[in-house]
């Protein structure tokens, strides 16, 4: 797995606004009282986040729990795991997987145990690459990576790490992509939230990007299949390039 591991020992993950915008129409007030699993935690910047209205929440992660960026609150716990085989069953009121899913081995395995983490009539919140409106990224972004990208030392992974963040700029402001009436080109509603980020947060996606060793885009048909499997399913686009999926775990 290599530099994928040391990930959330250089980045750091922290923005209430976009968590919950990953995760909407989920909303603060439905997190009161709650027992919340962030799985998938990377340093635990969203478990702290959730933790502000939550009873308590437990991050779960493969390796981001060690990390000396680890994020700490009184009522987030961290536990080294997997989501390819989770030992909690039925325990907790609300589950949320930002960002995860997607770089599994099986993303439906992964949305398994989910279900099967939650308590019966819980909250499962997920956001996931979407395979419509990532045609640049599967097919001239993920080759790159494969066989060169991935293979790079660290400087200068970083340094094409900040090119392409700077590149992104480059894009988002360009007169076309600010144009209301052209809504329909490629990334135009990604730009949008470009704008309004900061760069260490644009950085940190194009980072994330670029260092995952797996990446499956999550077709729509698959969404439907996950939604099927959930009570009072609602899914969505999100700036074009990726789904939110939320529900509630069926009896």
């Amino acid at each position: 797995m290599g530099r994928w591991l040391d990930q959330w020992s250089i980045l750091t993950n922290q923005d209430e606004k976009t968590l919950f915008e990953w995760i909407s129409p989920l909303k603060k007030e439905d997190l009161i009282g709650k027992k919340v699993l962030d799985a998938g935690c990377g340093n635990g910047g969203n478990s702290v986040i959730l933790a502000q209205y939550a009873s308590e929440v437990l991050g779960i992660d493969r390796e981001a729990t060690s990390s000396p960026l680890m994020f700490k609150h009184p009522k987030v716990s961290y536990q080294k795991g997997d989501l390819d085989n989770i030992s909690h069953e039925g325990e907790f009121d609300v589950v949320i997987c930002v960002g995860v899913l997607h770089h599994m081995e099986d993303p439906a395995i992964g949305f398994s145990n989910l279900l099967k983490a939650s308590k019966t009539d819980g909250i499962i919140a997920v956001w996931v690459y979407s395979y419509e409106g990532n045609a640049l990224l599967r097919y001239i972004v993920e080759p790159l990576k494969k066989y060169i990208i991935l293979k790079l030392p660290q400087r200068i992974f970083s340094f094409i790490s900040h090119f392409c963040t700077f590149f992104g700029y480059f894009l988002a402001y360009n007169p076309l992509y600010m144009i209301k009436a052209l809504h329909f080109l490629p990334y135009y509603d990604y730009f949008v939230y470009w704008r309004k980020y900061s760069y260490s947060r644009n950085y940190m996606n194009v980072y994330d990007k670029l260092n995952a060793p797996k990446t499956h885009w999550i077709e729509e048909s698959t969404i439907r299949t996950w939604a099927s499997q959930l009570k009072d399913p609602k899914f969505s686009s999100f700036n074009g390039v990726s789904w939110r999926l939320i529900g509630r775990k069926g009896d």
